[in-house]
């Protein structure tokens, strides 16, 4: 299999244009199907000395051409291969030796740029199934993973990518195979992974803002499959936020507005239980980042938000409603609470939620 890293020609040959397309496509898929079995169980050293060209001839080609099915073939031989790239790394870093570039870094904005592209539906792929973007979602993780500089722009536009090529399919209540749940759980996973590899890397309230401005519509729906798609990436957006606010809250910026808060106050008391107790949840969570980034670190004081997250017994809507109040009462006073006070007065005339609720709230 080395044949196909070591002959120069190859790579250049196999990808010229030829009335024999079919013919052609299948010999790509299988180089590069060949390329990914090489990669993983092939001589380490000499395989890393040669990512930069191994990623320009077999995988920068196909992901400039315009056949679908080449660039999924692309997307999942590059996960492989910026994978041994970053365990090359974290090797010579153990080992204490100077980090030496893997050959990555050079085609790094390029194969950023074409991954994006694939998530959001260009040359093609806006008919891709679930589990073909999964192949995409697992590329973009796997390159930022190995470039911890990767620009914010840059950044967010793969997070924006990689959320809105999924939900249709996470919000589709039609797609009920089992191999279609698996694959949405597989693509969901890797999308949140990737927030979270983001946030270590961007402002936890740059990455939520962005997330929420994207969901926001969701909490809305009439489905409330649909709102519990939407809080639920909200929960994992913010529960890795505090995760980084826990390690080092320093380096994390976070301070929710009246409307995000708002909002989920109003999800808080929805007609459906599952929609209720996620966004009593996230509600909490968020509190504790508030709490956590304020206090510097310190635990003491982030315990008040906690009261919101215990669903185990069953409260009275006036009951859980003056929790929420009690909880809100010390953030409320930073913030301006005439907005507050309006994002609310909309939640008394939604449809999927109690007005009782948010009214006590109010008072």
């Amino acid at each position: 299999m080395l044949i196909f890293l070591k002959h120069n020609r190859f790579g250049k040959g196999l990808f010229f244009s030829t009335s024999e397309k079919k013919i052609l496509v299948r010999s790509q898929k299988f180089v590069l199907l060949c390329l990914s079995r090489v990669v993983e169980h092939g001589p380490k050293d000499e395989i890393t000395s040669r990512i930069g060209d191994m990623v320009a001839k077999f995988v920068l080609v196909p992901l400039r051409g315009g056949v679908a099915t080449l660039h999924v073939a692309a997307l999942n031989a590059l996960s492989v291969v910026v994978g041994v790239g970053i365990n090359a790394e974290k090797k010579k870093r153990r080992r204490k030796e100077g980090s030496t570039p893997t050959g990555i870094d050079r085609h790094h904005d390029e194969l950023m740029r074409r991954t994006i592209e694939c998530l959001v539906g260009v040359k093609g792929a806006s008919g891709w199934t679930i589990g073909e973007k999964r192949a995409a979602l697992s590329a973009g993780l796997a390159l930022v993973k190995c470039h911890p500089k990767v620009d914010s722009e840059t950044r967010r536009s793969l997070l924006k990518a990689s959320i809105t090529s999924i939900l249709p399919h996470l919000t589709d209540e039609e797609e009920v195979k089992d191999e279609d749940v698996s694959a949405k759980a597989d693509a969901m996973e890797l999308m949140l992974t990737l927030s979270e590899e983001i946030i270590k890397q961007d402002s936890g309230q740059d990455v939520f803002e962005e997330t929420f401005a994207l969901l926001e519509p969701l909490t809305e729906q009439a489905s409330p499959h649909v709102r519990e798609v939407a809080l639920t990436i909200l929960q994992a957006t913010l529960m890795a936020i505090l995760s980084q606010a826990r390690k080092d809250s320093g380096k994390v910026e976070f301070s929710p507005d009246s409307n995000t808060v708002g909002r989920l106050v109003i999800r808080c008391f929805d007609r459906s239980r599952m929609v209720q107790e996620l966004a009593v949840k996230t509600l909490a969570i968020m509190m504790q980042v508030v709490d956590m980034v304020d206090k510097k670190g310190s635990e003491e004081g982030v315990q008040s938000s906690l009261v919101l997250s215990d669903f185990e017994e069953e409260k009275s809507e006036s009951a859980a409603a003056t929790d929420i109040a009690k909880v809100l009462a010390g953030w409320a006073m930073e913030v301006n609470l005439v907005p507050l006070a309006s994002r609310l007065s909309d939640g008394l005339g939604d449809v999927a939620s109690s007005s009782r609720g948010t009214s006590v709230v109010l008072r």
